[in-house]
């Protein structure tokens, strides 16, 4: 702390008449000086001297400054020591110590008045207990010495609720926010949506509007409303990975967020393929298979097809399995399948000797290191 220093320097001047000399005024008990370096309250003359300090930290408050209570939040309570010491040469005595502040509140004052030996001092403690969201002040009088007390309360617990610790692939589960005590304010709020994955990102994982909405908490309610709905659906995406999900606050237009911020994570586990669509398409020499499959894993080793004979001609090949581990580990690294997650579409030309109609139907699977998938089939 900067120390400021103050000399008073009195300086007499001779003159030839010392008739119509005017009076000099010295200082004296009838009119004391008065001195307040940044040290504390100091003063001359026999009047009492006190220093104010918060106890936790050290800080010293001169008498019309202010200080902050720690943030807490609505239903507990957070509590500071404040010390006056006389730093005095004589003995000073404190009458009167009071707060204006219903949410706040004054423990441990002694009973009063107290006299101080020079050097000794006494400590209060000051308990703040919020019963709303939002900035509190308050006045500390300590025989005329005031003292601006502020302090912030935070909204309590926020449970974010909807899907389990995990969660489908491709699905559009439900999430909503719910306060643990209704307030008698209008709070809005945000819910932040993030993705992380070893695999890359998946922009499909979203609210419709994209990775943020708002939300409100009306009066008197404990509920956040989406629009007219106390939930609302994301999509959790085809890539193994987790979502997270944090909430912040703010009342008039002040941040009331809690410390740390409420946050909720899910997962999307690695698993088998997921078959989505199978279509057939003939062509001059057979036919095309089409799939439309996703793997949350972004990998697939083999894909299997089975041929159903119609009992029309004699058909020589039931079954055909190709290794497509490498295609896929390409597409996967490639830049191009970023924007659709693992969500992919195969075609696999299919070469005919003979006649197609003795091939009743075609049947497909897809397998990685999680286990094989559904199995879907359509008619060439």
């Amino acid at each position: 702390m900067r120390r400021l220093n103050l000399l008073l320097l009195l300086l007499a001047c001779g003159v030839a008449n010392p008739a119509s000399m005017a009076p000099i005024v010295s200082p004296s008990s009838a009119n004391p000086a008065s001195f307040a370096p940044a040290g504390g309250a100091f003063q001359t003359g026999g009047a009492p001297t006190f220093r104010y300090t918060i106890v936790q930290t050290g800080a010293t408050i001169l008498p019309g400054g202010t200080f902050t209570m720690p943030a807490t939040k609505v239903g507990s309570s957070s509590a500071i020591q404040f010390q006056a010491q006389n730093t005095g040469s004589a003995p000073a005595t404190v009458n009167r110590i009071a707060f204006s502040a219903m949410v706040f509140e004054l423990i441990d004052v002694p009973e009063l008045p107290v006299s101080l030996d020079p050097g000794s001092s006494l400590t209060f403690t000051i308990q703040f207990m919020p019963d709303t969201p939002g900035f509190a002040k308050g006045a500390l009088d300590i025989d005329g010495s005031d003292f601006t007390v502020q302090a912030f309360g935070m909204v309590g617990g926020v449970t974010i609720s909807g899907p389990g610790a995990t969660v489908p692939p491709a699905q559009q589960p439900m999430v909503g926010v719910t306060l643990d005590a209704a307030y008698k304010i209008l709070i809005s709020g945000k819910l932040i949506l993030s993705f992380s994955s070893v695999l890359g990102d998946d922009p499909a994982v979203q609210f419709a509007g994209g990775r943020a909405v708002d939300f409100t908490v009306p009066i008197n309610s404990k509920q956040a409303m989406f629009g007219t709905a106390n939930q609302i659906a994301f999509q959790s995406g085809t890539v193994a990975g987790t979502i997270s999900f944090t909430v912040t606050l703010q009342a008039s237009g002040t941040d009331m967020t809690p410390l740390p911020a409420p946050s909720f994570s899910t997962q999307v586990s690695p698993a088998a393929p997921v078959i989505n669509s199978i279509a057939i398409k003939r062509t001059g020499t057979g036919f095309e298979l089409s799939l439309v499959a996703f793997a949350t894993s972004k990998a697939i080793n083999k894909a299997d097809f089975q041929l159903t004979p119609s009992g029309t001609g004699n058909l020589q090949t039931s079954s055909i399995s190709l290794d497509v581990g490498t295609l896929f580990a390409d597409w996967y690294k490639g830049a191009s399948s970023t924007p659709f997650g693992s969500l992919f579409a195969l075609t696999v030309p299919f070469t005919v000797n003979g006649n197609i109609s003795a091939i009743r139907s075609v049947s497909a699977t897809l397998t990685n290191a999680q286990g094989t998938s559904n199995s879907m089939s359509a008619l060439p």
